[in-house]
């Protein structure tokens, strides 16, 4: 009875696993009738927005074209100053259509804006230009002190005393959070000194 037993028992175990397997074939046959989507003018995006923080802009740019997208555009944060916690080049954010917290795999029309955003050292350019502007502003002010002494000395002279400073040329400006102070004295002996 016992090999009776297990032949039937062998049989079942096969028919069953034959139906199985032919339930898997007819139902993955009938996926493969689905309509397809047209993705025509459109990508997907490589992954989710915050995979690329910390890679270097240039490979993010490229993995953005292979995917299909065309209106890639790159932002400079220039501040770096040596580079040795963060790296010339690596992206801080990247936005899709406006978004940084996209995910990956999505589908978006081809042409809409994606905004890679990283870290690089200051152009030498911007650096002259607020160098020279920096250098403008100090003879601005070094012309301005000149003006207020000049103007200063023409002051009457009835206002100098016999000790020989004079209280309405003293002058004091402030320039970066520092007082300066140019005393003037004139010369007690000279003869357009005038004595009160």
């Amino acid at each position: 009875m016992n090999q009776l037993f297990n032949k039937k028992y062998i049989k079942r175990k096969i028919i069953i696993i034959a139906v199985i397997t032919i339930l898997f074939f007819i139902i993955g046959a009938s996926g493969g009738d689905k309509e397809q989507i047209d993705r025509t003018g459109q990508a997907k995006t490589p992954s989710g927005s915050s995979v690329y923080e910390g890679d270097n802009y240039s490979e993010v740019i490229d993995k953005f074209e292979e995917r299909g997208f065309t209106n890639i555009k790159s932002v400079t944060i220039e501040d770096l100053i040596i580079g040795l916690f963060t790296k010339d080049g690596e992206v801080e954010s990247v936005s899709v259509d406006g978004d940084i917290n996209y995910s990956s795999s999505t589908w978006y029309l081809n042409d809409v804006e994606v905004i890679i955003t990283y870290h690089t050292f200051p152009n030498d350019e911007t650096e002259e230009k607020s160098e020279t502007e920096e250098d403008g502003n100090n003879e601005g002010i070094k012309e301005s002190i000149e003006l207020e002494i000049t103007t200063n000395e023409d002051a009457e002279a009835s206002s100098r005393e016999v000790s020989g400073f004079d209280t309405a040329i003293n002058q004091s400006t402030t320039w970066c959070g520092i007082d300066f102070y140019f005393p003037t004295y004139y010369d007690v002996l000279d003869e357009n000194s005038h004595l009160t």
